[in-house]
């Protein structure tokens, strides 16, 4: 059945480490309580293995309606392993975006991905964020914005709406170009301000943000 996750099925995929040729699958894709929402799981196979696990993503689906875009609310797991056919995934930056390039294909304008931040391995994103950097120098916000999401970013450090969960980054899908200047503009300020104060800092967290402020930069004025 084909479903809005259809892309992320259409290209192979090659593993960081060991060079491995995999495709990805979407799995458990199934109705929810609410209207227009659907359970989903994305995972990678090899050859006629069983997918790896955990699933890369999995989480909520929404379609949207009245007025709302569509959107997906998930988790996305840095390490997935495959005990069968003795490969891993180690997430890297490069396969990071690739894989919110297909996420900004499969969201359209004004609609948003929301990702959870509390896990373990997004650690370096909650420190990020914890202590009031701009959240396209984080790991998931710099994913999320070099693979096409350029509206904008909310970050749900508290539950709301009586639906809980852990704390998740939301990066947008910016309406149209115009919008999508005006928070590039309002992001470089921003980036632009946090390596001004972050001089002299020294410990891992903010060496690695400087880091990705300077290629967000770099890549985004030259």
């Amino acid at each position: 059945m084909k479903t809005p996750l259809a892309p992320f099925e259409r290209s192979p995929w090659v593993l960081p480490d060991s060079g491995a040729v995999v495709r990805l699958v979407v799995t458990d894709w199934k109705p929810l309580r609410l209207s227009g929402w659907r359970g989903f799981r994305i995972q990678w196979t090899h050859g006629d293995h069983p997918p790896a696990e955990p699933p890369l993503f999995w989480g909520i689906y929404s379609y949207g309606g009245r007025g709302i875009a569509p959107w997906a609310d998930m988790a996305f797991h840095l390490q997935t392993a495959c005990p069968a056919c003795g490969q891993t995934w180690a997430v890297d930056d490069e396969s990071a975006i690739r894989l919110f390039q297909v996420w900004a294909a499969v969201i359209p304008p004004n609609g948003h991905v929301a990702v959870e931040y509390e896990s373990p391995e997004h650690h370096e994103t909650l420190m990020g964020l914890q202590r009031g950097f701009p959240p396209v120098v984080t790991p998931i916000g710099f994913w999320a914005y070099m693979g096409g999401f350029r509206g904008g970013f909310k970050d749900w450090y508290i539950s709301e709406g009586g639906h809980e969960g852990p704390r998740k980054l939301q990066a947008n899908q910016a309406a149209d170009a115009g919008h999508a200047e005006r928070v590039r503009q309002a992001m470089k300020a921003d980036v632009q301000a946090f390596l001004e104060h972050a001089v002299g800092d020294t410990d891992e967290w903010t060496r690695r943000a400087r880091d990705r402020a300077v290629r967000w930069l770099s890549s985004e004025f030259g």
